[in-house]
This record gives structure tokens, C-alpha cells and sequence, in this order.
């Protein structure tokens, strides 16, 4: 099974909204049913971190891994995540 990436469905949510993408045209990208998007987006499942790369590339948004043992098992605030702005 491949690793999951932990990514808040808060921050999956805004950042297709922010890229103006659709659940659909977002599944498409992604390979997976728009079903799975909704999934993420409400916390039920993970993206892989394959499917999360993918994400940030059809967001136009870096993509950050920072594994929990690197964060000591803490959750990582938001404040602690540079803002990247693209314009």
C-alpha cells in the first residue's frame, strides 16, 4: 500500500477552489473518481503521495513532505508553513 500524505481536507478544499478547479476537472487530473475527491476534502481518506504531487502540480502549488517524525509527531501549524504566492 502507498504511503499517505496527511494534508488537511481544509487546505485540499482551498486549494482547488483557489486554482478555480471543479471536483471533476480535478479527478480527471488525478485519475480517480470524483468521489474520492469529496473523500478528501471531508477527511474520510488520504491522497497517496503520488496522487498529493499531482495535486500541487494541477494547483500550481509547491509541494511540501514533511513526514511527522521530522515534526517530532506534531501536528505542524499553519502559521509555521511559508505563504507561496503565485501572480
Amino acid at each position: 500500500m502507498a504511503d499517505k500524505a496527511y494534508i488537511t481536507p481544509n487546505v485540499l478544499k482551498w486549494a482547488r477552489e483557489s486554482a478555480r478547479m471543479t471536483e471533476e476537472t480535478t479527478a480527471a487530473k488525478v485519475s480517480v473518481k470524483v468521489e474520492k475527491i469529496k473523500e478528501w476534502e471531508a477527511g474520510t481518506s488520504q491522497p497517496t503521495i503520488r496522487q498529493a504531487q499531482t495535486l500541487a502540480k494541477a494547483y500550481k502549488r509547491p509541494f511540501a513532505f514533511a513526514p511527522k517524525k521530522l515534526c517530532g509527531g506534531r501536528t505542524v501549524n499553519r502559521s509555521e508553513i511559508p505563504n507561496y504566492a503565485y501572480t
